[in-house]
């Protein structure tokens, strides 16, 4: 199981080589290869759960809240490296390839993104310690598809809004600034880590063997 999951952790990493190299534009590969790897990361439960693997492991000088934190700063700590790794792209792909957005607003764009994918993460670590690896997996796209669906429903409403409405908002965006809207971006991300770590470890408290 973990051979299959390197392998295709190798293909995923080659596709994002030639998304790169084909598209010339390194930052949205790195961010595609992110994407993945992190999601890659948060699976490593599912290995631990693998041939009744829970039971032994709690064997170990480990104990269950021990367990979670690991994973949330393993996730943390790798989402980091991958971020440092994606904004030296962007500067690569900035000073070396025609430039099409400034430098301040790539960097922008590729830390909300990674934020993003780290929310994506806080979501995905809690369901996968609730379900067990074949209901995870009904589960899990269940959950993202209820929020695609909530998101186009949210963007049909917005389009519906006055115009009127519509200035407010913008003229509201543009007075934060971009600074301000990543800072409120950062400050959504701690609380639904914070708030995804009381439910992880809730849920492996309450779980039985």
């Amino acid at each position: 199981m973990k051979n299959n999951g390197k392998n295709l952790l190798l293909v995923f990493l080659i596709i994002g080589t030639m998304m790169g190299i084909m598209t010339k534009e390194l930052y949205a590969a790195v961010g595609y290869v992110t994407f993945i790897f992190t999601l890659f990361m948060v699976s490593t439960i599912s290995y631990d759960e693998y041939d009744n693997g829970y039971p032994f492991l709690f064997t170990l000088p480990i104990t269950r809240r021990q367990y979670v934190n690991e994973k949330y700063v393993f996730v943390l700590i790798m989402t980091a490296i991958s971020f440092l790794v994606g904004i030296v792209s962007v500067v690569v792909q900035f000073f070396l390839l025609t430039p099409k957005e400034s430098l301040t607003e790539l960097i922008l764009m590729y830390g909300v993104y990674t934020i993003t994918v780290l929310i994506l993460n806080d979501i995905m670590i809690p369901l996968k310690l609730r379900f067990e690896s074949e209901k995870g997996r009904l589960v899990i796209p269940i959950v993202f598809g209820g929020a695609m669906v909530i998101a186009l429903i949210a963007a049909k409403l917005a389009g519906m809004l006055s115009e009127t409405l519509k200035e407010k908002f913008l003229l509201a965006a543009f007075n934060i600034g971009e600074y301000g809207i990543a800072a409120i971006v950062i400050v959504a991300a701690v609380i639904v880590t914070i708030a995804s770590w009381f439910w992880s470890q809730r849920i492996l408290e309450k779980k039985e063997f």
